[in-house]
């Protein structure tokens, strides 16, 4: 698949990606190096990534699969076969950048050790995402998000007594795609000044672990600190027909608060209570009586009018609508006539350039596998 036009333009314009990796967590950092013009070649076995086929799905192509892999050119290889291991190592030697995710040891058995591989291309960036890492007893172990989830506290977050819960979106795949991104281009930018290319390491529990540090271990940030871990109180409201959001964050909005619903006698009351955390408690009581009593509507106005940080609950579709989601212009459709997908432009925005989605993946076909690949 030819590179789109004005990719040119994007700041990895030039650079070429080999992704080996399936589920989310390599192709979520192959989606956001290509969304930033890397040409990535996605290899997937014969029968195609076994995530093609997980989720809501249209014509049998899950809608989360296509949402990590678009703007990728793949490659049907089986890499048991060593002609289609040949074709492999082949877009390998040209490449800057090699991501995958398979547990410790795999690459070697299929030969793509770490030795071959810099042996065939000693500039490239060869990154290797795992559970735990290649070494320890827990190396090998198959890992997914939601076990990662649950090792590094997040489902009993706040809630020791209470029956833990997981996220119900994969924010472990996500966060370490992205910090696997960023060790990427870090790697990349270092090839720049020392000419060398870089074996990088990132186990799943090690960046979990390294996300989760400013708020969830406040309470053990310190040497010696073992007081009980609170979640952060929630600032979610009910309204008469609904709920809001109130996030008054210092003394002069949690002030504009108390005017906004009338109780600006309790701003004294409140300040003489000392503890931070109980201060807070107490005024998000107060808060959360009065707040029953109106629309989110009319309190949302009523904040705006006083300048507290307040907000609506919506669902996803509602969030779709959102007058300041069309004005960024975050969604596109993309792809061809009866067969389109809604995609997320790449967040940042460059020299005022927005880097927006513009084709998608290609759709499985069968593959002669007598004959080797097929692009």
């Amino acid at each position: 698949m030819d590179r789109v036009q004005g990719m040119e333009q994007r700041p990895l314009s030039g650079i070429k990606v080999v992704e080996t990796s399936s589920y989310l967590t390599g192709p979520y950092a192959g989606l956001q190096l290509a969304d930033l013009g890397a040409d990535v070649v996605k290899v997937e076995p014969p029968g195609g990534d076994p995530f093609r086929r997980f989720g809501v799905q249209n014509n049998k192509l899950s809608a989360t699969w296509v949402s990590s892999n678009r703007g990728k050119r793949s490659m049907f290889l089986n890499l048991k076969d060593p002609a289609d291991l040949e074709v492999a190592l082949a877009e390998i030697a040209t490449a800057d950048v090699l991501i995958s995710n398979w547990r410790p040891l795999v690459a070697a058995k299929l030969g793509l050790s770490r030795e071959t591989i810099r042996a065939l291309n000693p500039r490239i960036i060869n990154l290797a995402i795992s559970g735990f890492g290649d070494t320890g007893e827990m190396a090998g172990k198959p890992t997914y998000d939601s076990l990662i989830q649950a090792r590094t506290g997040m489902c009993q977050y706040g809630l020791p007594e209470a029956e833990p819960s997981l996220s119900p979106i994969w924010i472990v795949d996500k966060v370490v795609g992205t910090q696997a991104a960023q060790a990427i281009l870090a790697a990349l930018f270092q090839r720049e000044r020392n000419n060398e290319g870089c074996d990088v390491d990132l186990a799943m529990l090690d960046a979990t672990s390294y996300f989760n540090v400013p708020d969830m271990l406040q309470a053990r940030i310190f040497e010696g600190d073992t007081r009980p871990i609170k979640r952060t109180p929630t600032t979610m409201f009910e309204t008469s027909d609904g709920h809001i959001l109130i996030c008054p964050v210092n003394g002069k909005q949690m002030s504009n608060t108390l005017d906004a619903i009338g109780k600006s006698l309790l701003k004294q009351e409140l300040t003489s209570i000392s503890h931070p955390v109980e201060r807070t408690e107490a005024f998000n009581r107060e808060v959360a009586a009065v707040v029953k009593t109106r629309t989110s509507e009319e309190w949302l106005n009523l904040f705006d009018l006083h300048d507290v940080p307040a907000g609506p609950v919506w669902t996803i579709d509602e969030h779709l609508n959102d007058p300041a989601v069309e004005h960024n212009e975050i969604y596109s459709f993309i792809g061809n006539e009866g067969d389109k997908m809604r995609a997320a432009r790449y967040p940042a925005i460059f020299n005022g350039q927005k880097l927006t989605p513009e084709y998608t993946p290609l759709r499985i076909e069968p593959v002669d596998t007598e004959k080797g690949s097929k692009k």
